[in-house]
């Protein structure tokens, strides 16, 4: 997917459409993104993360329930 990017700065004219003060230039988007996801080994931890959290949550409301 290609996107369209402004060297300059972006302003609004007299009539109020946008426009770049500098040149327009097309990149892909692999360009901008460049290796800042997450990896997979990441986003496995952040998942089991999250998880264990939701885990600890239940268990909370579960014995918080119990103990009334």
């Amino acid at each position: 997917m290609n996107l369209i990017a402004c060297d300059g700065l972006l302003a609004t004219d007299s009539d109020g459409y946008i426009r770049c003060t500098g040149t327009l230039q097309v990149m892909a988007s692999d360009q901008i993104a460049g290796n800042a996801g997450l990896t997979a080994d990441d986003s496995a931890q952040l998942y089991d993360a999250m998880l264990q959290l939701f885990a600890a949550v239940f268990v909370f409301l579960v014995l918080k329930r119990v103990i009334r």
